[in-house]
C-alpha cells in the first residue's frame, strides 16, 4: 500500500544522503501528484474521492475544420455542425480582438447534455453542477455541453475558447518558461474571458451595483487574492472599463505584455499609462458613478418584501427557485447552507417550521439538484409538487407528497438526457417539461404516471420554464425566438415569453421588449402571466396582460430578482391569493422574499431605462462575422492514439554513484479514456533503480489498470553508538487494478499483486569506516486487496465540512509474507451553526491475521496526537483510533477564500493489542485488549492548505 510504504520511509529511514534520497523517492510523488489526474477515477490515493460514472459508451466522430477539430457521436450530430461553424466564427473574433492566431488546432469535445458531459474523461476529477465547460491545459482541449439554449452555448464555447487563446500564449515557449514567468490573477483570466465572451451583461451589472451600494467592491491588489464567483464578475467589469476607455484591442497587448515580462502591473502601465493601484481607484470612481441608481424610487428588496430567512454571508446559504402552494401557505426552494443543497419546505404560517426533503449529493437518486435553469411546481390541488435532479445517466422529475413530505413518484426516460422545469395541468394528469434530446430543448407533456410521453415543439430554439395555463390551452414559456434571432445565421437575441397553443401547435411571442424575458407564472383567471425581464438593466418583475399586451412593473429594486444566472427561474405566484415569491440578490447573496400587497407601474413607451449610461452590448461586433463555408469542413471517424501530456525530469553526475536521474512520462488518448504513465529514477545501475509503468483503461464503467514496477527501498537504523545496519530491498512485481462504481458516491475496487523482493543488508562502523556484508535473500509473495468505498463529503477551503467517508477492505497476502488484513475507516463531518465552524469524527479499526501478521504503528499526526509515531504502547496487530475535532477559521474577520489557515480543538482516544514485538529470544510479546490501555490526548492545532504544494 502506497501510503504506509511512504510513510515507513519517512519514519524509519537514517538519510544515507538527501540528495540520494531524493532522487529515489521522486517518482513516487510524481506519481502521487500525477496520477490524481491519470487516475481520478479511481478516486484519491488515500481511498476515498467522488467516481466518474460512465453510463454508456459514446462512438465518437470528427468534425474537421480550419482551426478545429470536433469530437462528437451521433445522438448531438445536428448542433456539433452547428457548433463548428459558431467555433470558426468565435476564432475569427477573438482572432482580431487579440491579434493572435492559434499555433495549432484545438479540440473541442462536445457533449448532448450536462449528464454526459458530466461522464468525461478528459478531466480527471468529479465535474460539479456548477462547472458548465472546461478548458484544460495538457492537450488544450475545450469541453462542454450543449444544454438546450444556443445563446448560452456561444456564450460559454467564446468563454472557454478566451481560455484557449490565454493558455496558447501562455505556452508559446513550453510550460516550464510559463511557470517560472507568469502566474495570473483569477481576476485576470475569468474577467477577461467573460468579458470577450458576453461583453457587460445584466448580472455582472448586478452584481456590481450590489457592492457599491453596499461599499463591497474589492480593489485589483485585493481582487489578487480571492478566488471566489466574485473575481468572475467584478474582473469582468475591470476589462470593460479598460476596453471601453482604450479599445478593445488592448486586451490582447495587456495580456500578451504580461505574459512576455511577467509583471501584469507593468503591462497595464505599459498600455493605459495606469499601474493597478491607479487603475483600480479609476475603476471603482467609474463604478459608483455609473452604477448608483439614478431612479430614487429603486428599492432593496428588504424594504418592501419580507424575507423568509435572515441572510447569513458568512454561512455561505442561498435560497433560491421559489415554488408557491396554490394557497400562498408553503413554499417549496432549494436553499443553500454551508456548501450543502437541499430541497427544502416551509410553512409560511409558521416562521420556524422548515423541512428538510431532499440532500443533493447524497445518494445516486439525488445526485445533483438542477437550479441553474430549472424551476418547481404545485399540483393544482395543493397536495404535490415535482422537482429535478441528476439521477444516473439523466435527469428524473420527482413528484413529492406535501403532507407526509416523501418522494411518491419518479419518472424518468431513456431518450432524454436532461429535463428541467416540470408543471402541472389544470385537472393535475400531466406535466408539461423542458427535455433535452441531443443538445436540443424542446417541450414534452407525459401523465403523472410517466405514460404517453408527447413531444410539443421541435426545432433548435430554446425551450424553457414551461406554465399550463388555467384553462389548459396553452402553455407559457420562455424562448430565444424574437427579431433578435436569426437561426440560419446562427444568431440569437434575448429571452421572450411564448403562448403554445396545444390544439394548433402554433407559436404566439407575447414580449419583444428587448433584454431577457423569462420564467413566465399565469394568475388565476388566466388573462394575465408574470415574468421576470432586465429589459431596462435590472432583473424585476413585470406582468403583461394577454387582450391589451400592457405591461407593468410589479418590482423597482436596484439589484434585481435573478437566480444565479441570467436563465434561473425566480419567481411563483400563488394562483389563488396572488402572493408573490421571489430569489433577489443583495448583500452579495440570494435570499427569497414574500410580497402580498403591490401596486403595478404601466410601462407606457416599453421601456424605461432607469439606471444605465448604455445598454450596448460592446459584442455586437462578434454578429458581424459571418459563418464560415461548411462544404470544406471534413468527416472523419475517432482512433484512440496516446500522445504526451506531460514529461518532466532532472538529472546529475556524482563520482561515487555515477548518473543519476529522475524523468516521468504521462500520455493520454484525445478522450482521456486510455492513459500510460512511465517513471524512472535512474541511480547507478539501472537494475536498482526505480522504474514503473501503468496502463489505465477508463473506456466503460469497470475501470481497470495494469503496471509493472521496479523501486529500491532502503533504510537504516543504529545498532550501536557508533554502527549502523543498512537495510536495502528492491521490489520487483507486475499489479492489476479494477473499481466499478455503483454511482457517484460508492464503488468497489479490487487490486493485486505480485511481489518479487531482494533484500541485502549491509553494517557499517562510523569509527573504522569498515563496511560488513549481511544477509541477503529473496522473497515472493502476493497481495490481493478488495474494499468497498463511499464518499459523500462536501469541501469546504481546505477540508470537508459535511457528509460521510467510508472504506471498508480486506487484504490478503500469499507466498512468503502470509497474512490476512481487514480495515474499517469511517469519517462523518458535521456543519454546526457557527459561521465557517465544523466538526469532523473518525474511526478506524484494524485487524491482521496469519503466519506473518503485520503490526500496526499508531501515533504521530495522523492518527493519535500527543505521542511519537511507532510509540511501544501503540503498536500491534489489533488496534483501534477515534478522533474528534472542531475546525473554526483561524482568522474569521477575513473572507472564506483565507480558511486555508485553520485552528482545531481536537480529541484522540487510541489503543492496539495482539502482538506487538517480540523478546530477544524471538518471542511474541502479546497483549490482551484492555479499557486500561486506551490512551486519550487533546490539544489545540494549526493547519495550512498549501494546495498542490
Amino acid at each position: 500500500m502506497q501510503k504506509n510504504i511512504a510513510r515507513n520511509l519517512k519514519v524509519n529511514a537514517i538519510s544515507i544522503s538527501g540528495w540520494n534520497r531524493f532522487f529515489r523517492l521522486l517518482p513516487i510523488l510524481v506519481f502521487l501528484l500525477i496520477s490524481s489526474r491519470a487516475y481520478g477515477q479511481f478516486g484519491d490515493y488515500f481511498g476515498f474521492g467522488k467516481n466518474k460514472v460512465h453510463y454508456k459508451k459514446f462512438d465518437w466522430s470528427i468534425i474537421k475544420t480550419e482551426h478545429f477539430d470536433i469530437y462528437f457521436y451521433q445522438e448531438e450530430r445536428t448542433v456539433a455542425l452547428d457548433a463548428a461553424e459558431i467555433a470558426e466564427r468565435s476564432y475569427a473574433y477573438l482572432s482580431e480582438v487579440l491579434d493572435y492566431e492559434f499555433k495549432k488546432k484545438i479540440p473541442l469535445l462536445l457533449y448532448a447534455s450536462h449528464n454526459d458531459f458530466q461522464q468525461t474523461n478528459a478531466i480527471g476529477s468529479y465535474i460539479s453542477e456548477g462547472t458548465q465547460g472546461v478548458t484544460e491545459s495538457l492537450k488544450g482541449r475545450m469541453i462542454l455541453p450543449f444544454t438546450g439554449s444556443y445563446g448560452q452555448f456561444i456564450h460559454v464555447l467564446t468563454h472557454e475558447m478566451v481560455h484557449a487563446f490565454q493558455f496558447d500564449i501562455m505556452l508559446a515557449d513550453g510550460p516550464a518558461d510559463l511557470v517560472r514567468r507568469f502566474n495570473p490573477p483569477l481576476w485576470f483570466i475569468e474577467g477577461m474571458a467573460e468579458y470577450l465572451s458576453v461583453g457587460m451583461d445584466n448580472i455582472t451589472r448586478m452584481w456590481m451595483r450590489d457592492g457599491v451600494l453596499n461599499n463591497t467592491l474589492l480593489s485589483i491588489p485585493e481582487m489578487t487574492y480571492v478566488f471566489d464567483i466574485r473575481v468572475y464578475r467584478m474582473g469582468q467589469s475591470i476589462w470593460y472599463y479598460v476596453g471601453e476607455r482604450y479599445g478593445k484591442e488592448v486586451v490582447g497587448r495587456i495580456f500578451k505584455t504580461a505574459r512576455a515580462t511577467g509583471d501584469i502591473n507593468r503591462a497595464y502601465k505599459a498600455h493605459t499609462g495606469l499601474d493597478l493601484v491607479e487603475l483600480s481607484k479609476r475603476w471603482q470612481d467609474d463604478a459608483r458613478t455609473r452604477y448608483l441608481p439614478k431612479n430614487v424610487l429603486l428599492k432593496k428588496p428588504g424594504d418592501v418584501a419580507t424575507p423568509i430567512a435572515d441572510p447569513c454571508q458568512e454561512c455561505q446559504s442561498i435560497s433560491i427557485v421559489p415554488a408557491l402552494s396554490p394557497d400562498g401557505t408553503h413554499l417549496a426552494y432549494i436553499g443553500s447552507k454551508d456548501y450543502t443543497l437541499n430541497m427544502l419546505l416551509k410553512d409560511l404560517e409558521e416562521e420556524d417550521t422548515v423541512h428538510k426533503i431532499v440532500r443533493s449529493g447524497s445518494s445516486a437518486s439525488y445526485e445533483s439538484l438542477r437550479y441553474f435553469n430549472t424551476s418547481m411546481n404545485w399540483s393544482p390541488d395543493g397536495k404535490q409538487f415535482s422537482f429535478v435532479s441528476k439521477s444516473g445517466k439523466t435527469d428524473a422529475i420527482y413528484i413529492v407528497d406535501a403532507e407526509s413530505r416523501k418522494v411518491v413518484k419518479k419518472l424518468a426516460f431513456d431518450n432524454l438526457t436532461g429535463m428541467a422545469a416540470p408543471s402541472w395541468s389544470p385537472n393535475g394528469e400531466r406535466l408539461v417539461f423542458s427535455g433535452l434530446r441531443g443538445g436540443i430543448s424542446d417541450l414534452y407533456i407525459v401523465t403523472t404516471d410517466g405514460e404517453d410521453l408527447k413531444m410539443l415543439t421541435d426545432d433548435r430554439y430554446a425551450a424553457m420554464h414551461p406554465q399550463w395555463s388555467p384553462d389548459g390551452k396553452q402553455i407559457a414559456f420562455t424562448t430565444d425566438i424574437g427579431p433578435d434571432t436569426n437561426i440560419d445565421s446562427l444568431i440569437f437575441g434575448g429571452y421572450n415569453i411564448a403562448l403554445y397553443d396545444i390544439a394548433t401547435g402554433e407559436i404566439t411571442l407575447l414580449t419583444e421588449t428587448g433584454g431577457n424575458n423569462i420564467n413566465p407564472n399565469w394568475t388565476q383567471k388566466g388573462d394575465e402571466i408574470i415574468f421576470i425581464s432586465d429589459m431596462d438593466g435590472i432583473p424585476n418583475v413585470y406582468s403583461i396582460e394577454l387582450e391589451s399586451r400592457d405591461l407593468y412593473r410589479i418590482t423597482n429594486f436596484i439589484t434585481g430578482v435573478a437566480g444565479i444566472v441570467t436563465e434561473s427561474p425566480a419567481v411563483t405566484i400563488a394562483t389563488e391569493t396572488g402572493r408573490l415569491a421571489f430569489s433577489a440578490f443583495s448583500d452579495a447573496g440570494w435570499n427569497i422574499y414574500t410580497l402580498d400587497e403591490y401596486e403595478k407601474e404601466k410601462i407606457e413607451d416599453g421601456i424605461v431605462v432607469a439606471v444605465l449610461d448604455t445598454l450596448e452590448d460592446v459584442n455586437d461586433k462578434y454578429r458581424e462575422y459571418p459563418l464560415p463555408d461548411s462544404s470544406e469542413f471534413l468527416l472523419s471517424g475517432y482512433k484512440s492514439k496516446l500522445t504526451a501530456d506531460l514529461i518532466v525530469g532532472g538529472g546529475a553526475f556524482s563520482s561515487n554513484v555515477g548518473f543519476a536521474g529522475q524523468t516521468a512520462f504521462l500520455f493520454s488518448d484525445m478522450l482521456g479514456d486510455k492513459n500510460l504513465l512511465i517513471q524512472a529514477a535512474l541511480y547507478g545501475d539501472p537494475l536498482e533503480s526505480t522504474l514503473i509503468a501503468t496502463y489505465y483503461n477508463q473506456t466503460r464503467r469497470l475501470n481497470w489498470s495494469v503496471s509493472a514496477f521496479q523501486f529500491r527501498d532502503d533504510f537504516g537504523v543504529f545498532t550501536a553508538a557508533n554502527e549502523a545496519e543498512f537495510r536495502s530491498r528492491i521490489f520487483r512485481g507486475i499489479g492489476l487494478g479494477t473499481s466499478r462504481p455503483f454511482s457517484p458516491f460508492t464503488r468497489i475496487e479490487f487490486s493485486s499483486n505480485l511481489y518479487f523482493v531482494a533484500e541485502e543488508i549491509v553494517n557499517f562502523n562510523f569509527n573504522t569506516g569498515q563496511t560488513i556484508q549481511g544477509a541477503s535473500g529473496t522473497s515472493i509473495f502476493t497481495s490481493v486487496e478488495a474494499a468497498l468505498v463511499r464518499d459523500t463529503a462536501f469541501w469546504g477551503v481546505a477540508s470537508p465540512v459535511s457528509g460521510t467517508r467510508a472504506r471498508f477492505s480486506v487484504q490478503q497476502n500469499f507466498g512468503n509474507l502470509q497474512y490476512t488484513l481487514l480495515f474499517a475507516d469511517y469519517r462523518k463531518y458535521f456543519a454546526i451553526s457557527l459561521p465557517r465552524f465544523s466538526l469532523a469524527y473518525r474511526l478506524s479499526s484494524g485487524i491482521t491475521l496469519g503466519e506473518n501478521e503485520r503490526l500496526f504503528f499508531l501515533g504521530g499526526p495522523f492518527t493519535f496526537r500527543g505521542t511519537d509515531f511507532a510509540d511501544p504502547e501503540l503498536r500491534g496487530t489489533k488496534m483501534v483510533y477515534q478522533n474528534v475535532e472542531l475546525r473554526f477559521p483561524l482568522l474569521p474577520f477575513l473572507p472564506i477564500q483565507y480558511d486555508f489557515l485553520t485552528g482545531l480543538v481536537f480529541f484522540d482516544a487510541a489503543t492496539a493489542w495482539g502482538i506487538q514485538g517480540f523478546f530477544p529470544d524471538g518471542t511474541p510479546a502479546n497483549r490482551k485488549f484492555d479499557r486500561d490501555n486506551i490512551l486519550t490526548s487533546y490539544g489545540v492545532g494549526l493547519r495550512f492548505n498549501l494546495g498542490g504544494l
